[in-house]
């Protein structure tokens, strides 16, 4: 029986049973009229619960294995009430007793219908594979709504797709995996709507894939054809796999989708997400966090190429290894995002309040960019510099910047129209050959220095930035202090320049064919480091009139000359050079600076000489651009200086000689022809008891008193020769910094990291397969260290050497353990107390490592970190002469035979002298030392060559100056 038959049934019993019989007694003969006519009616209520009993007996016959026992209960009670609804309907007297059977029967349909649902449950797989399956299957559709199994669809090109896509409309769940295949010639569309759930999805088909109801799934694998336009999973909730079938997980790639939703999808737990779709189409990740299942802070690598818009406010980016990339986008807005963010090709618009790290490729196309940057809480080390920002050769036509940047670089872009910038930039703003380039607006910027050159299209421009001192790459400001720099060169189209930022170190200003006005009101002083470099020449500066007025001084000649100290003189110009005079002052009284400043034309020069003939246009026209500014006539000349280059004076060095003493040498020494050593002319062989006990020996009172007596001073100090041990064993001896639980075995797996540092220059080493032996994984470390700090490269400070390893048991290492000795390069004193580390890491070594190292020296070597230095066993002794000097030098110097005589040492046979060559008096390149080079074999610490004072050369410098005019 049908629910609407009830419906029906039931309406017109109710209004029969709600009658008032009282208000309407009158009519009462009606009334019975109408009531006997409605029970007459029942013969048709009782025809119709005889079908109905007849449907649910059915039913409860067909009910087989897909119901429980309970259900079949539940019809049976339902029969049972057939049958006494029929017999009440036999025997109705009454509305009341005709409208409690319509309440009876609406109760047995509610019943009913949950039964029906009920039997929507299949189990077993369902598959189809030819129209026979897709007949059978559709018949009985009403009962998939639940597949207790696996979903196989192959459609087929005589398949009736109406009926297909009915069947696949009445699958609302699998409990297994759900796959679906288009064969040759199919192209109809089928959409999953109702499907709401399932374990993995597979599909392959044209057309697009519109699951607009599915909340979960593992695996979602999704085939590419360029007819796909709709991607739609806007109810996905949770799954694990995202992807375009031949493509990795969390590749979900269809170039031709105009739509991708991903609409409720709240974190996607494979870390890496790569969507593509059409240029100019829509991907909707609304909800998408970069968090765990969990709700935990966790990476999310992000890539989108192809919506038309990207607006992401939700994502935070801040775990380590965190980013987003963005491919054809028209408009970008990033904000609140701490993570690694990578603009690939057209990316038009782009904005950002929160810039850490920011990479802009070479053929992005980006034409717009307003970004704040900011400093990366999340860096592992404490982030101090800010992003930098380059556009270099980008077709950008407005760049707004705020915020903290380590540099800004915006050079070659054709289409660049405006930049503002009013934020800090730790290093030089740098703006140059911008051919479109018309305004620049830096008012409350922060930078090093300001470079504008080769924008033909700039016609004024104002420099207002404060200057700052620049930042270096460890994010430490120079401390040479704030050395400002402004370059204006070769802005053709350039009239007007303002500059109000102090403390200029570095100005140029030249090749700017139309400058006719400067403006420098407020700029007053030079940098910190004190050596200006200025020059301002090939503008179109004009002086209508110099006049060199008669020098009230009339000596010296050098004094009155044509731009000496008492030149006097005028200058007429509306140029506004000078507003420059106050710097200019302060260039001129500094002896390290270089100036070249002059005007290119000057109308009339008026010479000094009483009756001389005025000099009209003395012009550097553009036939002089390339001449060297020394060639240039005085008629023009502002300020002309040149620092001094001569060789300075060099004082004059004093004697240090040093000496190593080993465990089985005596004190024995002469020093200026003066015995140095006690009165029996030896200490003994002290030394191989105890360091210290030798020193105090050696450096009693009256020892030192005989060798002030010869002119020099003695000092001695311990643990020459510097060397460090590392050992490498099992740690079942819990070894320093290894893990609680002792090990039985040595092994170093592919799941370890282990670091070595010797003075700082560290290594880490990783292994594909198992080591498990120590000499094996000592010579691992070995070579490790000597290829990434190649010891025979000059500038590394120390060897490294394994030793056989030691039977005795008395190192911390316990028998068998393999030994790494590093040893410094100078024996003397630069490398004593040098740091030796040891760390491990990966997941094996957490708690029960297999792999323990001790670190000592010479004189300790256990499992404390306090002996993890480097330290030797002899004893460094230095003598210093009193007078400075080789010639009078009370030592003599290192190179020079020993010999019991004035001005000469001698000592004990076959103590060790240390060595230097550094001797700049004499040979200025034994002083050059640069990252490959730093003479680590020498004791430059400890020796001195004596040499004379070398007077410096005559003065360079040049100066010729009308600033005071």
């Amino acid at each position: 029986m049908k629910k609407g038959l009830f419906s029906i049934l039931a309406g017109a019993l109710l209004v029969v049973g709600c009658q008032n019989y009282d208000d309407q007694f009158s009519n009462i003969e009606s009334q019975i009229t109408a009531l006997a006519s409605q029970v007459a009616g029942l013969s048709q209520v009782q025809s119709d619960l005889t079908t109905l009993a007849g449907t649910v007996s059915a039913l409860q016959n067909n009910i087989g294995a897909t119901v429980d026992t309970a259900l079949a209960s539940g019809l049976a009670n339902i029969d049972q009430a057939v049958v006494d609804l029929n017999a009440a309907a036999g025997t109705a007297a009454s509305s009341e007793d005709v409208a409690a059977i319509a309440a009876a029967v609406a109760a047995q349909q509610s019943d009913l219908a949950d039964i029906l649902a009920a039997s929507q449950f299949f189990t077993g797989d369902l598959t189809v594979n030819n129209v026979a399956d897709l007949t059978t299957y559709h018949n009985a559709r009403s009962g998939f709504k639940v597949i207790n199994g696996n979903v196989t669809i192959n459609s087929t090109s005589d398949m009736d797709m109406v009926k297909l896509q009915e069947l696949v409309d009445a699958i609302s769940q699998t409990s297994k995996d759900f796959a679906y295949n288009a064969g040759t010639g199919v192209t109809t569309e089928i959409t999953f709507n109702n499907l709401t759930s399932t374990r993995s999805l597979t599909l392959d088909q044209e057309g697009g894939y519109k699951l607009q109801t599915l909340t979960n799934a593992t695996n979602i694998s999704l085939d590419y054809h360029n007819s796909v336009k709709i991607v739609d999973l806007r109810a996905l909730t949770t799954v694990v796999s995202l992807k375009e079938e031949t493509s990795a997980a969390g590749a979900f790639h269809f170039k031709k989708a105009t739509e991708i939703h991903l609409t409720a999808l709240p974190y996607y737990t494979n870390s890496a997400l790569s969507i593509h779709g059409e240029k100019g189409g829509v991907i909707d990740i609304t909800a998408l966090r970069d968090v765990d299942v969990l709700g935990a802070k966790a990476a999310l690598v992000l890539t989108l190429n192809g919506p038309s818009t990207v607006n992401i406010s939700n994502l935070t980016g801040d775990y380590v290894g965190s980013s987003i990339s963005l491919a054809n986008v028209a408009d970008a807005t990033i904000n609140g995002y701490d993570g690694k963010i990578n603009l690939g090709e057209k990316v038009a618009v782009f904005t950002s309040n929160n810039v850490v790290d920011l990479t802009i490729a070479a053929n992005t196309n980006l034409e717009s960019i307003n970004a704040t940057g900011v400093l990366d809480p999340n860096a592992t080390v404490a982030d101090k510099l800010g992003p930098a920002i380059d556009l270099d050769a980008q077709k950008v036509t407005t760049v707004t910047l705020a915020g903290l940047w380590y540099s800004v670089d915006i050079q070659n872009n054709g289409s660049l129209e405006t930049v503002i910038i009013s934020g800090t930039v730790q290093n030089d703003i740098n703006l140059a050959t911008n051919s479109d380039l018309a305004t620049v607006t830096l008012t409350g910027s922060t930078a090093a220095g300001v470079i504008i050159n080769t924008n033909e299209s700039l016609e004024a421009l104002t420099v207002d930035t404060t200057f700052a001192a620049s930042v270096s790459s460890k994010g430490v400001a120079n401390a040479k202090g704030i050395n400002g720099k402004v370059s204006i060169i070769d802005n053709t189209g350039l009239t007007s320049l303002i500059v109000s930022s102090d403390k200029i170190e570095d100005l140029t200003v030249t090749g700017n064919d139309e400058l006719t006005t400067l403006d420098f009101t407020g700029v007053a002083t030079i940098g910190a480091e004190g050596k200006a470099i200025v020059l301002i020449q090939d503008n179109d500066l004009t002086a209508t009139k110099f006049t060199d007025t008669a020098d009230v001084v009339t000596t010296p000649a050098a004094a009155i000359a044509n731009g000496g100290v008492s030149d006097i003189g005028t200058i007429a110009s509306t140029s506004g050079m000078a507003t420059l005079k106050t710097y200019f002052t302060a260039v001129a009284a500094d002896a390290d600076s270089t100036a070249n400043v002059y005007f290119d034309t000057v109308d009339t020069f008026i010479p000094e000489t009483v009756g001389a003939t005025a000099i009209d246009d003395s012009t550097w026209d553009a036939t002089q651009a390339a001449a060297s500014p020394s060639t240039l006539p005085d008629a023009i000349k502002v300020l002309v200086l040149t620092a001094n280059t001569a060789a300075a004076e060099v004082g004059a060095k004093t004697a240090k000689r040093s000496f190593l003493y080993g465990p089985t040498n005596q004190f024995l020494m002469y020093a200026n022809g003066t015995k140095i050593d006690s009165g029996t002319g030896t200490v003994g062989n002290a030394l191989s008891a105890n360091q210290q006990t030798f020193i105090n020996t050696i450096t009693a009172v009256d020892i030192l008193a005989n060798a002030s007596a010869a002119g020099i001073s003695m000092s001695a100090t311990k643990n020459a020769r510097p060397i460090s041990y590392f050992a490498i064993n099992v740690n079942s001896q819990l070894l320093e910094n290894s893990a609680t639980a002792a090990s039985t075995g040595f092994a170093f797996t592919p799941s370890d990291t282990f670091t070595m540092s010797v003075d700082g220059l560290a290594v880490t080493v990783t292994t594909a397969a198992v080591i498990p032996g120590t000499d094996t994984f000592v010579s691992l470390l070995v070579s490790a260290w000597n290829t990434k700090h190649n010891a025979t490269k000059t500038d590394v400070r120390w060897t490294l050497a394994t030793a056989a390893a030691k039977t005795d048991g008395t190192e911390p290492g316990g028998t068998g353990s393999t030994i790494i000795i590093a040893t410094a390069k100078d024996p003397g004193s630069r490398e004593i107390d040098a740091p030796m580390s040891m760390s491990k890491g990966g997941t094996s070594q957490v708690t029960d490592t297999s792999v323990g190292y001790a670190i000592g020296n010479t004189q300790n070597f256990t499992r404390s970190a306090a002996d993890n230095i480097a330290q030797g066993s002899e004893v460094l002794v230095t003598l210093t002469a009193n007078t400075a000097g080789n010639l009078l030098s009370e030592i003599g110097n290192f190179g020079k035979a020993q010999a019991n005589a004035a001005k000469n040492v001698s000592t004990t046979a076959g103590v060790i002298e240390l060595s230097s060559s550094l001797n700049i008096n004499v040979d200025p390149s034994t002083g050059y030392v640069s990252a490959t080079q730093v003479w680590p074999w020498e004791s430059r610490l400890d020796v001195i060559i004596p040499a004379e004072t070398v007077a410096a050369a005559p003065t360079t410098a040049v100066s010729f100056s009308r600033v005071g005019w």
